[in-house]
C-alpha cells in the first residue's frame, strides 16, 4: 500500500489534472484542451490506471449477487483501498446468450477518470475494446475509438470528441445499490428451486419485470436446512446473502441470515 501512495504522490502533476477540477464546474461551456494537452491527460490516466490494476490484489474486494431480467443479467465487483480513495467498479453484463460487456470503472477521489468498456462474444474470443477518458466531469474519446464504437461522429467535435450523453454517476448508483442489495435490488425470498443435479435460493420482487437473483447452493448451512424445509416461513422476507461468483457465470451461496 505504501508503495501505492508513493506512486499517487509522485506521478508528475499533470496527475493533479484528473480531479482539480470543480472550480470551474459550474461553467455551461467547456474550455476544449489542444490535441497535445488531449495526448498527454490520457497518458496520466492511463498510467494511473495500470498502477491500480498491479495493486488490485491488496485491495478489499465485494461482489455483488448475479441479478437476472429477462434473457439479460449482470454482477458487480467493487475493489477499494482502505481509506476508498481508489475505487475500481467492475460491472458484467451478460447480453442474452451471445454477448458479454465489461465495463471497469476507475474513481480517484470521487471522481471517474476512466472507462473502459470491453464487448466479447460468448462464441469466440474476439473482443473490442473501447477507453472513454474523463476530465472535469466530462468525457471524451479518441476518433478512432469512436469509429471502432459505431458512434456517429457528426455529433462530436473533430478537434476533441467530448462524450455528455450518458450520466455516468447514475451507473455507478446502479453499481453501489446492487453491491448493497437496496432500490431496485432489495430483493426477497421468493423460493428454493431443486432440480436433480443443483439447487438454488431464489430471491426476486413480487412486481412486474424486475430482477431475480438465483444462487447455487453447494453447501448446507443453518439458514439453507430451514429455507429447504420450511418455505413458506421465509417467504417475502429479506434475507442477507454473502456469495462468491464462479467463472463469471453464476453466483455460488457462501453464508446467509434473515434481515
Amino acid at each position: 500500500m505504501r508503495t501505492l501512495l508513493r506512486y499517487l504522490f509522485t506521478v508528475p502533476v499533470a496527475l493533479i489534472i484528473l480531479t482539480s477540477c470543480n472550480r470551474n464546474s459550474k461553467r455551461t461551456l467547456l474550455v476544449l484542451p489542444t490535441k497535445q494537452e488531449t495526448l498527454a491527460r490520457e497518458m496520466v490516466i492511463l498510467a494511473y490506471a495500470d498502477s491500480i490494476n498491479n495493486h488490485l490484489p491488496t485491495f478489499l474486494k465485494h461482489e455483488s449477487l448475479f441479478y437476472y431480467l429477462g434473457e439479460n443479467a449482470f454482477y458487480v465487483t467493487k475493489y477499494h483501498d482502505l481509506d476508498q480513495k481508489n475505487i475500481v467498479y467492475i460491472k458484467h453484463n451478460h447480453i442474452g446468450k451471445t454477448k458479454i460487456i465489461e465495463q471497469i470503472y476507475y474513481i480517484r477521489n470521487g471522481q471517474t477518470v476512466l472507462v473502459e468498456t470491453t464487448k466479447k462474444s460468448k462464441q469466440s474470443n474476439l473482443a473490442d475494446t473501447i477507453k472513454t477518458y474523463f476530465y472535469n466531469q466530462a468525457a471524451w474519446m479518441p476518433q478512432s475509438e469512436i469509429q471502432l464504437a459505431g458512434y456517429n461522429l457528426a455529433l462530436f467535435n473533430t478537434e476533441n470528441t467530448v462524450l455528455n450523453s450518458f450520466n455516468w454517476l447514475q451507473e455507478i448508483k446502479v453499481m453501489e445499490d446492487a453491491l448493497k442489495q437496496q432500490g431496485n435490488f432489495e430483493l426477497v425470498f421468493e423460493d428454493i428451486a431443486e432440480y436433480p443435479k443443483a439447487k438454488y435460493i431464489i430471491l426476486s420482487q413480487d412486481k412486474i419485470n424486475t430482477y431475480r437473483a438465483p444462487i447455487k447452493i453447494e453447501k448446507e448451512d443453518a439458514l439453507v436446512t430451514e429455507l429447504r424445509s420450511n418455505p413458506e416461513r421465509f417467504r417475502g422476507r429479506k434475507l442477507l446473502i454473502t456469495c462468491e461468483v464462479r467463472d463469471k457465470n453464476e453466483a455460488i451461496y457462501v453464508s446467509g441470515k434473515p434481515r
